[in-house]
């Protein structure tokens, strides 16, 4: 159906025309319309399929990564280290082909085979790979006590170790490149030498490294007894600092001389025998060389004091001092613990922002200190003086029906205030200079026996203060319902209304069950989606209004009908030549949208414009025999016309 050539036929009834080379197989068919009669004449030949073009692969190395050449267009291709496939998949559609490999051993014969399906044609060609390289070999560092040598080399290949010219290990590298032998230890200052060479080739790969002069970073340290002024030790020569570390910090740093050290005066440091006691050695550059435990015995000696200075009601902080072992200081009041200290190097502690946890003189204050494991360890009262400063007044308001804000007052000590309903909290006020407001709340309040209350906390959240609310206009209540009349298959979808203020929520039964809870906007309500549920012109439905309480206050049936509208779903579609940018067509008033189908699949949806129709960009139609189909929706994108596009 694929036009490659037209002109007229010459004078002498010859034709000649310039094609692109058309694929093997292919039946090429030239037809003659005579003009003066408007008779035809067709005649036709199949385009020989028996060649190949001939394959080539490009040189490779041992170290390259990709493999390419040419071939016959659009063909398979196998690439293979003799019979191991190293990559496979098609010659591009100009010949060319390029596919990602892991480098290949040298003396490798690489084969690119490529096979034409039109024919089964093979074309072949093979490469070696030129065996001229080798790993390059590495030792890793030695010392005089070391009794194995390692590193890494060319894979399976001859390895000897020697110190100058005495050898003292060989052997073969392993298949993935490494290698270890044991040895014995070699003096300080010889040069170890390792020599790698490739069986395949003959090329030769070195490394060494040189043995070290050995270091004395000997340490030792002696047990300590808790209370013992001095803790003492040995160090090697090359140790140029010893430092004490206490529970992983650093505490001290020792006094040397002549290969021992000392550290003094360290029994604040070490209280306990569980403490983690360490003596690290670094040398001149502060690298640590040694580290080594010390034995600690004895008893714990534990600094749990803890004081408190006296408090006057209203100051802002309290304070005092604790021990090095205490861990925590917190603050009690009335056997509660309502706040946890500042505490500061110097051993001091405060307290902020008391006066809102201490207000009367009777309060019992206490402050208390923890141990690590959050154990007390000691309790101290606090002695209080001053006049009591608590103010817990609170008023409301009255409420009345319908209005989205109540407010009211609050004393200094309230700290915050919670609108009550029926037993249930159900909104915080915001609050500012002793004033508070309670916003958008009509949706709480709505019946004439709703107890409405107002409660104050403190800080704590221990309720201060509650007072009952003062309700008016809830004498009639409004239990106002709309709802439409009826509802028609296949073309409404939701159901709409109003409600009055004392409805709380609506709901839409089908055939005596609830199927579905409205969405509330104001007084108004939407039920969305409702002809998912209503199915048949027999279904009983209604809408039903519920209080606060969930008890049914108002109901509307709604009588289905079917739809009795015709609808126009014509759909037209131009002919479609293979190459062509656009498809074009008409479409009936009650489409919708238009969209393309390509084997069953949608692509593209239409640009429309009053009963026209246009599909652009059709890249995904790539063959004259690929399934082509023009489908309408409705506007609930339901199917409602197919075409196929010739």
């Amino acid at each position: 159906a694929t036009t490659i050539a037209s002109g007229k036929v010459a004078s002498d009834g010859n034709y000649l025309f310039f094609i692109t080379p058309q694929a093997g197989g292919s039946t090429i068919t030239a037809t003659v319309t005579k003009a003066s009669n408007g008779k035809t004449s067709s005649a036709s030949t199949q385009v020989v399929d028996d060649t190949i073009v001939a394959t080539t692969i490009n040189s490779l190395t041992a170290t390259d990564i990709m493999v390419s050449g040419k071939g016959e267009p659009n063909s398979d291709i196998v690439i293979k280290n003799g019979a191991t496939t190293i990559a496979s998949g098609k010659v591009a559609s100009d010949g060319n082909y390029l596919f990602f490999i892991t480098p290949q051993a040298g003396g490798s014969t690489i084969t690119a085979t490529v096979t034409k399906a039109s024919n089964g044609k093979i074309s072949t060609a093979s490469t070696k790979i030129a065996d001229d390289t080798i790993a390059q070999t590495t030792i890793n560092d030695l010392t005089a006590t070391s009794s194995n040598v390692s590193g890494t080399g060319e894979p399976n290949s001859d390895i000897v170790i020697k110190n100058g010219n005495t050898t003292i290990a060989s052997g073969k590298t392993a298949s993935n490149g490494s290698y270890l032998f044991n040895i014995t230890p070699q003096a300080a200052g010889s040069t170890i030498t390792a020599t790698i060479t490739k069986a395949s080739n003959g090329k030769v790969s070195t490394a060494s490294t040189l043995i070290p002069a050995a270091l004395d970073y000997s340490l030792k340290a002696n047990s300590y007894k808790v209370g013992t002024a001095n803790l003492t030790g040995t160090y090697g020569k090359n140790i140029a600092k010893v430092r004490l570390f206490v529970n992983d910090k650093l505490v001290i740093q020792a006094t040397t001389s002549n290969g021992t050290f000392t550290f003094p005066n360290i029994a604040s440091f070490i209280t306990k025998p569980t403490d983690k006691v360490e003596v690290v050695g670094v040398d001149g550059s502060y690298v640590e060389r040694a580290r080594v435990a010390v034995t600690v015995t004895g008893d714990p000696v534990y600094d749990y004091s803890l004081t408190a200075n006296d408090y006057t009601l209203g100051n802002a902080t309290l304070t005092g001092k604790y021990g090095k072992d205490v861990s925590k200081v917190r603050l009690w009041v009335n056997n509660v613990v309502v706040s946890q200290a500042t505490t500061n190097a110097d051993g001091t502690y405060t307290f902020d922002k008391v006066p809102s946890f201490v207000k009367l003189a009777t309060d019992k204050v206490e402050v208390v200190g923890v141990n690590a494991a959050y154990n007390e360890v000691a309790r101290k009262t606090v002695v209080t003086k001053g006049s009591s400063i608590l103010d817990t007044s609170l008023t409301a308001n009255s409420y009345a029906k319908g209005a989205a804000n109540l407010t009211g007052t609050f004393g200094k000590d309230i700290s915050k205030v919670r609108l009550w309903v029926n037993g249930a909290v159900v909104q915080q006020a915001t609050t500012s200079n002793g004033n508070y407001t309670f916003t958008n709340i009509a949706k709480f309040i709505l019946n004439k026996d709703d107890v409405v209350q107002v409660v104050g906390v403190d800080a704590q959240y221990n309720e201060k203060n509650r007072i009952t609310v003062t309700k008016t206009g809830f004498d009639t209540l409004d239990n106002g319902l709309t709802a439409p009349a009826d509802f028609t298959l296949n073309k409404d979808t939701a159901i709409n209304g109003t409600m009055g203020t004392n409805v709380a929520n609506v709901r839409l039964s089908v055939n005596g069950v609830i199927v579905k809870q409205a969405a509330k906007t104001g007084n108004t309500y939407s039920i969305a989606g409702a002809n998912n549920y209503i199915t048949s012109t027999t279904d009983v439905v209604k809408i039903i209004a519920v209080d606060a309480q969930y008890k049914e206050v108002a109901s509307k049936n709604v009588t289905v009908k079917a739809d009795s509208t015709v609808y126009d779903y014509a759909l037209a579609v131009n002919p479609y030549i293979f190459g062509a940018t656009t498809i074009t067509g008409t479409y009936g008033k009650d489409v919708s949208a238009v969209r393309l189908f390509v084997n069953g699949t949608v692509v593209k949806t239409a640009a429309v414009n009053a009963g026209t129709f246009t599909v652009n960009g059709l890249a995904s139609i790539t063959s004259a025999t690929d399934l082509v189909e023009i489908v309408a929706v409705n506007a609930s994108y339901k199917e409602v016309a197919r075409v196929k596009v010739q």
